[in-house]
């Protein structure tokens, strides 16, 4: 859509440049020969929608350090375990399985 809806006989109209979108990550091909929508390199970034974004972060809770919680992750992280099983009451059904 241009910018105005009329240009003087002088002015010249813009010139669309870039990708509309972004898809994704390709680091095979050469960056002169990449597809449009594709980027040759990303650090921490996302493409949700077609929008580059900054991937976020995470904050461990200071709640979290020394609970009863987290003497289970450790327990169970010492038994070999996956420590995103830990979900409450049915915690041991999932783990031996």
């Amino acid at each position: 859509m241009p910018r105005f809806r009329t240009y003087g006989p002088l002015d010249e109209a813009p010139r669309v440049d870039g990708d509309e979108r972004f898809i994704g990550v390709n680091m095979r091909l050469h960056p002169a020969v990449l597809p449009p929508g594709y980027v040759s390199e990303a650090i921490n970034a996302r493409f949700n929608d077609g929008v580059a974004e900054p991937r976020k972060g995470f904050v461990r809770l200071n709640w979290i350090n020394h609970t009863q919680l987290q003497e289970q992750v450790t327990a169970i992280m010492e038994e070999g375990g996956v420590p995103g099983a830990i979900m409450g009451e049915g915690a041991g059904a999932i783990l031996e399985e």
